[in-house]
C-alpha cells in the first residue's frame, strides 16, 4: 500500500504544525511507503519510507511558481507510483488543485480540515473528497454528508501522564495570545482571586501571532494596570519537552475558547494528567461525568474565579482521581495511533485493521 500525502507545513520544530510529523510517522507505520508534498519544509525528521517534496515556500517561492511545482511535483509522482489513497491534512488548496486527477485516476481523497473559515477551495475540496474528517463537527464549516469524526490524534507516549501532588496553585495557559483565546477574561478573574485574598499563579505559553502585536499590548497594559505582574507570566512561544514538562508541573490548565473545535491544549493537558477547565461545550463528549466539575461559561471572569476556587479546594485523592479519568477518556478517544488507524482505513487500508 502507497499513500500520497498533502501536508501545509512538514517541520518538526514548527511552532504550531510540528505535530504533523508525528501523524506522518504514524500513518508510515501502516504503509509500504508515503509521498508527502508539502507547502513548505524545514527540519525533517520522518521515517525512512517517507519522502518529502516541497513546493518552495520555506524558499520564497512566488504563488504562481508554487502554483506549477505542485503540479510538476504531483505529475511525476503519479507517473511513477501507484498510490491507494491520498490524505490531504489542512490543506483544502491542494485537494481542490489535485482532486479532479485523483478521480479520473480513482484514487480515494480524504481531507482533514479543523477550522472556522469556509472558503472555495474548502468547497471543491469537499467535493473531490470520499470523506472530509475532522476533530469534531464543530471544527468543519461545511455540509456533513461525507463528514466523519476522528477526535484529535494526541501522541499518548509523548504527552505522558504524571501524577503530581497538586500542592501548589499553578495555572497553565497554553496557545497564542489572540481575542478568541480570551485572556483578558483570564486576568479579570485573577484581579477577582488577587482582591480575595487567594495566591494563585499563571504562566501563559504563547505569543501573539503576526499583526496581533497591538492586542498583545492591550493584554500586558492590563496585567500591569491591575498590578498582576508578579502572578501572570507570559511566557512566549513554549515548544516540545519544554511544554511537556509545563503541563507535568502545573495543578490546572484553562482553556478559554469559545464552542466548536476541540483545541489540542486541553487534550494534551488531560493525557499529561493536568486537569483543564474550559467553556467549550463540546468538550463533554470526552469529560463525561467530570464536566460539571471543568466547565465555566465563557467571558464569565466571576465565573471562572469561582471554578479555579472550587478545583484547588478540592481533596488532593479527589484531584487525583479526575486526572486518571480524563487521561483514560482522552487516551481512548483521542489517540495519535487510533486517529491514524480510522483515516487509514478511510482510504481503503484494509490491513491496518
Amino acid at each position: 500500500m502507497k499513500l500520497l500525502l498533502f501536508n501545509l507545513a512538514t517541520d518538526i520544530k514548527d511552532p504550531f504544525l510540528g505535530f504533523t510529523t508525528k501523524w506522518i510517522n504514524a500513518l508510515a507505520k501502516k504503509y509500504e511507503s508515503i509521498d508527502v508534498i508539502t507547502m513548505q519544509a524545514g527540519c525533517i525528521d520522518v521515517r525512512g519510507n517517507v519522502s518529502v517534496y516541497s513546493v518552495g515556500k520555506e524558499s520564497g517561492y512566488s504563488e504562481l511558481r508554487r502554483f506549477f511545482e505542485f503540479y510538476r511535483i504531483l505529475f511525476r509522482l503519479l507517473y511513477k507510483n501507484k498510490y491507494d489513497g491520498c490524505f490531504s491534512h489542512m490543506m483544502p488548496l491542494f485537494s481542490a488543485m489535485a482532486g479532479p486527477i485523483l478521480l479520473i485516476k480513482k484514487i480515494p481523497l480524504v481531507t482533514w480540515y479543523a477550522h472556522r473559515q469556509l472558503t472555495l477551495k474548502l468547497k471543491l475540496a469537499y467535493f473531490f473528497s470520499k470523506h472530509v474528517v475532522s476533530i469534531n463537527k464543530g471544527a468543519f464549516p461545511y455540509k456533513h454528508d461525507k463528514f466523519i469524526e476522528l477526535g484529535h490524534g494526541i501522541d499518548s507516549d509523548y504527552f505522558s501522564f504524571n501524577e503530581r501532588d497538586f500542592l501548589k496553585n499553578e495555572i497553565l495557559v497554553v496557545g497564542r495570545i489572540s481575542p478568541i483565546k480570551d485572556p483578558l477574561t483570564l486576568i479579570e478573574a485573577m484581579d477577582m482571586l488577587k482582591k480575595g485574598g487567594a495566591i494563585v499563579n499563571v504562566t501563559w505559553a504563547g505569543s501573539c501571532p503576526s499583526g496581533g502585536e497591538e492586542f498583545e499590548d492591550k493584554v500586558k497594559n492590563k496585567v500591569n494596570e491591575l498590578g498582576l505582574g508578579g502572578q501572570i507570566h507570559l511566557a512566549g512561544n513554549v515548544y516540545g519537552d519544554d511544554l511537556v514538562s509545563l503541563y507535568h508541573e502545573s495543578s490546572v490548565h484553562i482553556n478559554l475558547c469559545p464552542d466548536g473545535a476541540l483545541d489540542k491544549a486541553v487534550l494534551e493537558a488531560f493525557n499529561c494528567g493536568c486537569p483543564s477547565l474550559y467553556c467549550n461545550k463540546n468538550f463533554e463528549s470526552t469529560t463525561g461525568e467530570m464536566h460539571s466539575e471543568l466547565f465555566f461559561e465563557c467571558k464569565n471572569a466571576r465565573g471562572l474565579a469561582e471554578k479555579i476556587t472550587e478545583f484547588f479546594r478540592l481533596e488532593i485523592n479527589e484531584k487525583r482521581e479526575i486526572a486518571q479519568f480524563l487521561r483514560s477518556n482522552t487516551e481512548k478517544m483521542h489517540s495519535l495511533e487510533k486517529v491514524s488507524e480510522k483515516i487509514s482505513l478511510l482510504l481503503g487500508n484494509e490491513s491496518s485493521q
